[in-house]
């Protein structure tokens, strides 16, 4: 597929300073049939919630590679799995405290797409944003996401969708919510690396043609600017 791709991920600066781990994971595949990208964000409350953020990642990227690259999306069949796999880690645990190693390791949001020949779906659960060609969406969830995990303990939570035909696709970008505070200095009328919105990240060639340049940039952005507090990981495609 002829779609050119960026990715990137930072620790925020509120926890860089306090020698936090960065609790953001993410993965991208791509080949001639098919572009899946995820990201995910481990609860800033759980002690070791990262663990759980690239674990989802990655089943996520290879479950949607093995089951979806000659079948159509299917976000239930995609949110089953998940499930059964998260559980059979806890399972396998053997631990008698299952909701404390729930609720420290595998909790984390999850926002991700597939591109397919025909059709392509963004899917998300919990707090980020995505954009989708010239639409924008914040999902905020007011420092309670809905974590998938929780449909371990008690709760329903789904895997929201957003469909396009392929053919009408021009770019995506997915990101955790770190990115939302971005976002917030654009509402406050800021340009920030000449930049006045989120979908301005697509007009910069060089984050696509140089693949130290997004990381770069979203690290100053963290480090040295302190716009980005919160651990911040984005993936993008354009045509």
């Amino acid at each position: 597929m002829k779609f050119k791709n960026a990715s990137a991920s930072v620790i925020g600066s509120s926890h860089y300073k306090h020698y936090y781990n960065n609790q953001d994971s993410y993965n991208f595949y791509q080949d001639d049939s098919s572009i899946i990208g995820v990201v995910a964000d481990g609860c800033g409350a759980g002690a070791n919630s990262e663990v759980g953020a690239r674990l989802g990642v990655d089943f996520v990227v290879n479950f949607c590679k093995k089951n979806f690259q000659n079948n159509p999306f299917d976000a239930k069949l995609l949110k089953t799995a998940l499930l059964d796999y998260l559980r059979n880690i806890v399972k396998n645990q053997n631990t008698q405290e299952e909701l404390e190693f729930i609720e420290s390791y595998l909790f984390f949001t999850l926002f991700g797409f597939i591109v397919q020949n025909d059709q392509t779906f963004i899917f998300h659960s919990g707090d980020g944003l995505y954009c989708l060609n010239e639409k924008e969406v914040i999902i905020e969830q007011n420092n309670r996401p809905n974590y998938i995990a929780k449909n371990l303990i008690s709760s329903n939570f789904s895997l929201e969708i957003e469909q396009i035909e392929t053919k009408k696709l021009n770019r995506i970008l997915i990101a955790t919510d770190g990115l939302t505070q971005l976002n917030d200095a654009f509402l406050r009328n800021e340009k920030v690396e000449k930049m006045e919105k989120i979908s301005d990240f697509f007009d910069n060639e060089n984050n696509f043609d140089d693949i130290i340049a997004l990381p770069k940039l979203i690290t100053d952005l963290s480090i040295n600017k302190n716009i980005l507090k919160d651990d911040t990981t984005l993936i993008m495609i354009k045509k």
